[in-house]
Protein backbone atom coordinates (compact mmCIF):
# COMPACT_ATOMS: atom_id res chain seq x y z
CA UNK A 1 0.00 0.00 0.00
CA UNK A 2 2.78 2.42 0.94
CA UNK A 3 4.68 1.60 -2.25
CA UNK A 4 1.59 2.29 -4.35
CA UNK A 5 1.04 5.66 -2.69
CA UNK A 6 4.66 6.64 -3.27
CA UNK A 7 4.50 5.67 -6.94
CA UNK A 8 1.34 7.74 -7.38
CA UNK A 9 3.07 10.71 -5.75
CA UNK A 10 6.18 10.32 -7.92
CA UNK A 11 4.12 10.10 -11.11
CA UNK A 12 2.13 13.20 -10.15
CA UNK A 13 5.37 15.15 -9.59
CA UNK A 14 6.71 14.45 -13.09
CA UNK A 15 3.42 14.41 -15.00
CA UNK A 16 3.59 18.03 -16.19
CA UNK A 17 7.36 18.24 -16.35
CA UNK A 18 9.35 18.26 -19.61
CA UNK A 19 10.96 15.07 -20.83
CA UNK A 20 13.99 14.21 -18.72
CA UNK A 21 15.97 11.23 -17.47
CA UNK A 22 14.19 11.53 -14.12
CA UNK A 23 10.77 11.47 -15.76
CA UNK A 24 11.69 8.42 -17.85
CA UNK A 25 12.96 6.62 -14.74
CA UNK A 26 9.86 7.38 -12.66
CA UNK A 27 7.40 6.37 -15.37
CA UNK A 28 9.39 3.22 -16.21
CA UNK A 29 9.29 2.10 -12.58
CA UNK A 30 5.61 3.03 -12.34
CA UNK A 31 4.90 0.81 -15.35
CA UNK A 32 6.70 -2.08 -13.67
CA UNK A 33 4.65 -1.52 -10.50
CA UNK A 34 1.40 -1.45 -12.47
CA UNK A 35 2.28 -4.78 -14.04
CA UNK A 36 3.17 -6.40 -10.71
CA UNK A 37 -0.08 -5.09 -9.24
CA UNK A 38 -2.01 -6.96 -11.93
CA UNK A 39 -2.84 -3.92 -14.07
CA UNK A 40 -1.28 -5.08 -17.33
CA UNK A 41 -3.15 -2.66 -19.60
CA UNK A 42 -2.00 0.34 -17.55
CA UNK A 43 1.57 -0.97 -17.65
CA UNK A 44 1.46 -1.22 -21.44
CA UNK A 45 0.08 2.32 -21.80
CA UNK A 46 2.87 3.72 -19.64
CA UNK A 47 5.55 1.83 -21.57
CA UNK A 48 4.16 3.10 -24.87
CA UNK A 49 4.30 6.63 -23.45
CA UNK A 50 7.84 6.33 -22.12
CA UNK A 51 9.63 4.51 -24.95
CA UNK A 52 9.57 7.56 -27.28
CA UNK A 53 10.90 9.69 -24.41
CA UNK A 54 13.80 7.30 -23.87
CA UNK A 55 14.51 7.34 -27.59
CA UNK A 56 14.39 11.15 -27.71
CA UNK A 57 16.94 11.42 -24.91
CA UNK A 58 19.12 8.56 -26.15
CA UNK A 59 18.52 6.59 -22.95
CA UNK A 60 19.26 3.20 -24.47
CA UNK A 61 19.88 1.72 -21.01
CA UNK A 62 16.17 2.19 -20.13
CA UNK A 63 14.84 0.40 -23.22
CA UNK A 64 15.42 -3.23 -22.14
CA UNK A 65 13.51 -2.79 -18.88
CA UNK A 66 10.64 -1.06 -20.67
CA UNK A 67 10.46 -3.88 -23.20
CA UNK A 68 10.55 -6.44 -20.38
CA UNK A 69 7.60 -4.79 -18.65
CA UNK A 70 5.65 -4.41 -21.88
CA UNK A 71 6.44 -7.93 -23.05
CA UNK A 72 5.43 -9.42 -19.71
CA UNK A 73 2.19 -7.42 -19.63
CA UNK A 74 1.25 -8.43 -23.16
CA UNK A 75 2.04 -12.08 -22.49
CA UNK A 76 -0.09 -11.98 -19.34
CA UNK A 77 -2.99 -10.72 -21.46
CA UNK A 78 -2.61 -13.70 -23.79
CA UNK A 79 -0.60 -12.01 -26.54
CA UNK A 80 2.31 -14.29 -27.40
CA UNK A 81 4.01 -11.42 -29.23
CA UNK A 82 4.99 -10.38 -25.73
CA UNK A 83 7.48 -13.26 -25.73
CA UNK A 84 9.20 -11.74 -28.78
CA UNK A 85 9.50 -8.43 -26.91
CA UNK A 86 11.08 -10.24 -23.97
CA UNK A 87 13.55 -12.01 -26.25
CA UNK A 88 14.40 -8.67 -27.89
CA UNK A 89 14.94 -7.11 -24.44
CA UNK A 90 17.31 -9.91 -23.42
CA UNK A 91 19.30 -9.54 -26.65
CA UNK A 92 19.60 -5.76 -26.17
CA UNK A 93 20.64 -6.16 -22.55
CA UNK A 94 23.25 -8.76 -23.49
CA UNK A 95 24.69 -6.41 -26.11
CA UNK A 96 24.94 -3.66 -23.48
CA UNK A 97 26.18 -6.03 -20.77
CA UNK A 98 23.27 -4.62 -18.73
CA UNK A 99 21.92 -6.18 -15.54
CA UNK A 100 18.40 -6.21 -17.03
CA UNK A 101 19.56 -9.29 -18.97
CA UNK A 102 18.85 -11.19 -15.75
CA UNK A 103 15.39 -9.69 -15.19
CA UNK A 104 14.52 -10.36 -18.81
CA UNK A 105 15.43 -14.02 -18.50
CA UNK A 106 13.52 -14.37 -15.24
CA UNK A 107 10.36 -12.98 -16.82
CA UNK A 108 10.73 -14.82 -20.13
CA UNK A 109 11.33 -18.15 -18.41
CA UNK A 110 8.45 -17.67 -16.00
CA UNK A 111 6.01 -16.90 -18.83
CA UNK A 112 7.20 -19.96 -20.75
CA UNK A 113 6.59 -22.11 -17.67
CA UNK A 114 3.10 -20.61 -17.31
CA UNK A 115 2.43 -21.46 -20.97
CA UNK A 116 3.43 -25.08 -20.39
CA UNK A 117 6.92 -24.85 -21.93
CA UNK A 118 8.54 -25.89 -18.65
CA UNK A 119 11.68 -27.46 -20.11
CA UNK A 120 12.50 -24.35 -22.13
CA UNK A 121 11.65 -22.18 -19.15
CA UNK A 122 14.03 -24.17 -16.96
CA UNK A 123 16.80 -23.76 -19.54
CA UNK A 124 16.36 -19.98 -19.53
CA UNK A 125 16.16 -19.86 -15.73
CA UNK A 126 19.47 -21.74 -15.65
CA UNK A 127 20.93 -19.34 -18.21
CA UNK A 128 19.78 -16.41 -16.07
CA UNK A 129 21.40 -17.94 -13.01
CA UNK A 130 24.74 -18.21 -14.81
CA UNK A 131 24.50 -14.54 -15.82
CA UNK A 132 23.51 -13.44 -12.30
CA UNK A 133 26.38 -15.37 -10.74
CA UNK A 134 28.87 -14.02 -13.29
CA UNK A 135 27.77 -10.41 -12.80
CA UNK A 136 27.53 -10.80 -9.03
CA UNK A 137 23.84 -10.11 -8.33
CA UNK A 138 22.94 -11.83 -5.04
CA UNK A 139 19.16 -11.28 -4.99
CA UNK A 140 18.52 -12.49 -8.56
CA UNK A 141 20.84 -15.43 -7.86
CA UNK A 142 18.67 -16.44 -4.88
CA UNK A 143 15.51 -15.90 -6.94
CA UNK A 144 16.70 -18.05 -9.84
CA UNK A 145 17.87 -20.90 -7.64
CA UNK A 146 14.39 -20.94 -6.15
CA UNK A 147 12.78 -20.88 -9.60
CA UNK A 148 14.85 -23.86 -10.68
CA UNK A 149 13.58 -25.83 -7.68
CA UNK A 150 9.99 -25.01 -8.62
CA UNK A 151 10.71 -25.98 -12.24
CA UNK A 152 12.00 -29.35 -11.03
CA UNK A 153 8.79 -29.87 -9.06
CA UNK A 154 6.66 -29.11 -12.11
CA UNK A 155 8.71 -31.52 -14.22
CA UNK A 156 8.28 -34.33 -11.69
CA UNK A 157 11.90 -34.39 -10.52
CA UNK A 158 10.76 -34.26 -6.93
CA UNK A 159 13.96 -35.41 -5.24
CA UNK A 160 15.89 -32.59 -6.90
CA UNK A 161 13.05 -30.17 -6.25
CA UNK A 162 12.83 -31.00 -2.57
CA UNK A 163 16.61 -30.71 -2.14
CA UNK A 164 16.54 -27.33 -3.88
CA UNK A 165 13.60 -26.12 -1.77
CA UNK A 166 15.32 -27.27 1.42
CA UNK A 167 18.46 -25.35 0.46
CA UNK A 168 16.53 -22.19 -0.44
CA UNK A 169 14.58 -22.25 2.80
CA UNK A 170 17.67 -22.81 4.93
CA UNK A 171 19.14 -19.70 3.35
CA UNK A 172 15.93 -17.72 3.87
CA UNK A 173 16.06 -18.33 7.62
CA UNK A 174 19.11 -16.07 7.71
CA UNK A 175 18.08 -13.75 4.88
CA UNK A 176 14.33 -13.86 4.02
CA UNK A 177 13.65 -13.56 0.31
CA UNK A 178 10.60 -12.90 -1.85
CA UNK A 179 10.58 -16.38 -3.36
CA UNK A 180 9.99 -18.02 0.02
CA UNK A 181 6.19 -18.37 -0.45
CA UNK A 182 6.63 -19.99 -3.86
CA UNK A 183 9.31 -22.35 -2.58
CA UNK A 184 7.23 -23.33 0.44
CA UNK A 185 4.23 -23.84 -1.82
CA UNK A 186 6.21 -26.19 -4.06
CA UNK A 187 7.51 -28.16 -1.10
CA UNK A 188 4.01 -28.31 0.40
CA UNK A 189 2.73 -29.93 -2.80
CA UNK A 190 5.52 -32.50 -2.71
CA UNK A 191 5.05 -33.22 1.00
CA UNK A 192 1.29 -33.60 0.58
CA UNK A 193 1.72 -36.07 -2.28
CA UNK A 194 4.27 -38.04 -0.22
CA UNK A 195 1.95 -38.33 2.77
CA UNK A 196 3.56 -35.71 5.01
CA UNK A 197 0.37 -33.82 5.85
CA UNK A 198 1.87 -32.01 8.85
CA UNK A 199 4.89 -30.82 6.87
CA UNK A 200 2.69 -29.74 3.99
CA UNK A 201 0.44 -27.73 6.30
CA UNK A 202 3.40 -26.03 7.97
CA UNK A 203 4.83 -24.97 4.61
CA UNK A 204 1.45 -23.86 3.28
CA UNK A 205 0.61 -21.78 6.35
CA UNK A 206 4.03 -20.10 6.43
CA UNK A 207 3.77 -19.39 2.71
CA UNK A 208 0.36 -17.80 3.23
CA UNK A 209 1.48 -15.69 6.20
CA UNK A 210 4.34 -14.24 4.15
CA UNK A 211 2.09 -13.67 1.13
CA UNK A 212 -0.61 -11.87 3.10
CA UNK A 213 2.02 -9.49 4.39
CA UNK A 214 3.33 -8.84 0.89
CA UNK A 215 -0.15 -8.09 -0.57
CA UNK A 216 1.21 -8.96 -4.01
CA UNK A 217 -1.25 -10.94 -6.19
CA UNK A 218 1.51 -13.00 -7.83
CA UNK A 219 2.54 -14.18 -4.34
CA UNK A 220 -0.77 -14.22 -2.47
CA UNK A 221 -3.02 -16.03 -4.94
CA UNK A 222 -0.91 -19.17 -5.42
CA UNK A 223 -0.34 -19.34 -1.64
CA UNK A 224 -4.10 -19.30 -1.09
CA UNK A 225 -4.60 -22.09 -3.64
CA UNK A 226 -1.93 -24.37 -2.15
CA UNK A 227 -3.17 -23.79 1.40
CA UNK A 228 -6.76 -24.54 0.34
CA UNK A 229 -5.58 -27.73 -1.33
CA UNK A 230 -3.72 -28.84 1.80
CA UNK A 231 -6.72 -28.04 4.01
CA UNK A 232 -9.07 -29.90 1.71
CA UNK A 233 -6.84 -33.00 1.71
CA UNK A 234 -6.92 -32.96 5.53
CA UNK A 235 -10.72 -32.85 5.57
CA UNK A 236 -10.93 -29.21 6.61
CA UNK A 237 -13.27 -28.29 3.79
CA UNK A 238 -14.82 -25.31 5.57
CA UNK A 239 -11.46 -23.55 5.89
CA UNK A 240 -10.55 -24.55 2.35
CA UNK A 241 -13.74 -22.87 1.13
CA UNK A 242 -12.93 -19.75 3.17
CA UNK A 243 -9.52 -19.55 1.49
CA UNK A 244 -11.11 -19.91 -1.94
CA UNK A 245 -13.50 -17.07 -1.10
CA UNK A 246 -10.53 -14.95 0.00
CA UNK A 247 -8.87 -15.67 -3.34
CA UNK A 248 -11.95 -14.67 -5.34
CA UNK A 249 -12.24 -11.46 -3.30
CA UNK A 250 -8.56 -10.69 -3.98
CA UNK A 251 -9.06 -11.30 -7.70
CA UNK A 252 -12.02 -8.91 -7.71
CA UNK A 253 -9.96 -6.24 -5.97
CA UNK A 254 -6.64 -6.52 -7.79
CA UNK A 255 -7.06 -8.97 -10.68
CA UNK A 256 -5.64 -12.45 -11.09
CA UNK A 257 -2.05 -11.28 -11.00
CA UNK A 258 0.69 -12.41 -13.34
CA UNK A 259 0.89 -16.10 -12.42
CA UNK A 260 -2.67 -17.36 -12.88
CA UNK A 261 -1.61 -20.06 -15.33
CA UNK A 262 0.47 -21.70 -12.60
CA UNK A 263 -2.31 -22.09 -10.05
CA UNK A 264 -5.63 -21.96 -11.91
CA UNK A 265 -5.73 -25.70 -12.67
CA UNK A 266 -5.12 -26.56 -9.02
CA UNK A 267 -7.85 -24.10 -8.07
CA UNK A 268 -10.25 -25.78 -10.49
CA UNK A 269 -9.76 -29.14 -8.75
CA UNK A 270 -10.23 -27.56 -5.32
CA UNK A 271 -13.41 -25.78 -6.42
CA UNK A 272 -14.77 -28.98 -7.95
CA UNK A 273 -14.14 -30.92 -4.73
CA UNK A 274 -15.88 -28.18 -2.74
CA UNK A 275 -18.82 -28.20 -5.17
CA UNK A 276 -17.93 -24.61 -6.12
CA UNK A 277 -17.26 -25.22 -9.78
CA UNK A 278 -19.62 -22.43 -10.83
CA UNK A 279 -17.64 -19.98 -8.71
CA UNK A 280 -14.48 -20.92 -10.58
CA UNK A 281 -16.15 -20.39 -13.95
Amino acid sequence: DAAGARFERAVSLVADQPVSRAKVFVLSEAARFEFLAGRAEAAIRLCEEVLPMADELGLDDRVPNLLITMGSARTTLGDREGLALLERAVALADDMNHSSAVRGRINLASHLVELGEVERGREIHAEGLRVAERVGLPQPTTWLRAELGIDAMLLGDWDAAEASCDSSLRNSEAAPHYMEPGVRGARAIIRLARGDAAGAREDAERSLAFARGAKDPQVLLPALVVTAEVELAAGRSERASELVSELFDACTTSGAGTTAARWSVRLAFVCSALDRGRSFL
